[in-house]
């Protein structure tokens, strides 16, 4: 939390900090590149493409089968391991795990809160694009803390973030359905730009020091 705002950030999932991400800009170049290389080891497609190679570089060379089935073997655990979910939730737990839980966020007394919802995805369903699953998790946790705020007749704001990569950005997908919960457009606001969740850190850091007062 940057200490010169009077502004709590919560994100919907538990995280309740936030960092100011264009603090970082000398380097922004290096983490963009970074971030698109990793992302690449976290695309299953990549992997298998990645595997066939590797094998027919090897075969071609005459290398031994062993080491041929082996790349295969390990291409096709670590897109399960990536496909299933297993890994990224192992991952968050271990990171999310100093944070404060939610319900012990309904029960601390903030001033001017703002909770950040990360887009998770947009699917199509009969022609109609609708957010993915794992969405709607964020969308009732959010909405949650949104309600104990409110309850008691406090400020609070949602920013939404997220672009996708369907005609309507997950922001205004996300908004469509909170709307329908009962929060009104005054209290969100949406960053419709993002289409990783270091973009979502790095635009919604920006909307948060507008807000600062």
């Amino acid at each position: 939390i940057d200490k010169s705002s009077n502004h709590e950030i919560t994100l919907s999932l538990k995280p309740q900090y936030f960092f100011n991400i264009n603090q970082l800009s000398p380097m922004k170049f290096v983490l963009d590149f970074l971030f698109r290389v990793l992302q690449l080891f976290t695309e299953p497609y990549f992997l298998v493409f990645l595997a066939v190679v590797s094998i027919a570089l090897l075969k071609r060379k005459n290398k031994g089968k062993h080491l041929r089935t082996g790349i295969l073997i390990s291409a096709i655990l670590m897109v399960i391991l990536i496909g299933n979910g297993f890994l990224g939730k192992l991952i968050a737990g271990y990171l999310q795990k100093s944070y404060i839980s939610t319900s012990e966020m309904k029960n601390t007394a903030v001033q001017n809160p703002v909770i950040v919802v990360l887009g998770g995805g947009v699917v199509d369903i009969d022609h109609t694009e609708k957010l993915h699953t794992m969405s709607y998790s964020r969308m009732v946790t959010a909405y949650q803390l949104y309600h104990e705020y409110r309850k008691n007749n406090q400020p609070c704001k949602i920013v939404i973030s997220g672009k996708g990569r369907g005609h309507k950005s997950e922001a205004e997908l996300f908004s469509e359905d909170f709307k329908k919960m009962g929060v009104p457009d005054s209290d969100m606001i949406r960053e419709d730009q993002s289409m990783n969740t270091y973009q979502n850190a790095k635009y919604s850091s920006g909307i948060l020091n507008k807000m600062a007062p």
